[in-house]
């Protein structure tokens, strides 16, 4: 019975003097990595801060949005505000992460907060609707 040929099987390996060897070529190939988790208040809708029933008495609390990254390479974080919703309001929207950060280290749970706040010279001068605007958060691995 012939022997069969399979693919990475070496032919014999002559031996000289008593000995034989041969080399095995070992390798690792690991995939970049990258998830980014949000998350937002308890009481608040998914994915939402919500200030629903603004006191012109009573400035409103300042909110955080969690920002969660698995990463196994180095990247960055970009945001990205619009809160044209807000233009013409009297109401300033601010976030403390608004400049992104750049060559954020690589691991598992790397954590960032946002802090959201609003703030208006004078809330009794701002007209009862609701406005809105968005935040982007984007992580890109260098």
């Amino acid at each position: 019975v012939a022997a069969a040929a399979f693919a990475g099987t070496s032919g014999p390996i002559p031996g000289v003097g008593g000995t034989a060897s041969g080399v095995v070529i070992v390798s690792a190939t690991v995939s970049p990595k990258l998830t980014l988790t949000l998350d937002t208040p308890a009481g608040d809708p998914d994915l939402a801060l919500n200030w629903a029933a603004i006191d012109p008495d009573v400035a409103p609390a300042a909110k955080a949005v969690t920002i969660l990254v698995d990463s196994n390479k180095q990247f960055d974080l970009a945001v990205v505000e619009d809160f044209s919703g807000f233009t013409g309001s009297g109401i300033t929207v601010t976030n403390s992460l608004a400049a992104g950060e750049n060559d954020i280290g690589k691991g598992k749970g790397v954590t960032r907060t946002d802090t959201v706040s609003l703030s208006s010279a004078d809330w009794w001068q701002v007209d009862p609707t609701t406005y809105t605007g968005t935040i982007t958060y984007t992580v890109t691995q260098d």
